[in-house]
């Protein structure tokens, strides 16, 4: 089975769209990577959150 080459650009946007949401949805939380932590201080991410001023570079907000 063969893909149109509409169905496959339609695929790489959602792909990088995806890729945007989940990299926003992670700012919040980037740099912590044990993931207990980030459950018991955040519980499921499924808003955006500001991140934390220690763990967020100055001057980027």
């Amino acid at each position: 089975m063969t893909e149109s080459k509409d169905t496959l650009i339609n695929k790489a946007r959602a792909a990088v769209f995806g890729s945007f949401v989940g990299d926003s949805l992670a700012l919040g939380v980037h740099w912590i990577y044990d993931t207990e932590e980030i459950v018991r201080d955040y519980g499921r991410v499924t808003n955006l959150i500001d991140p934390s001023p220690e763990l967020y570079h100055p001057n980027r907000k």
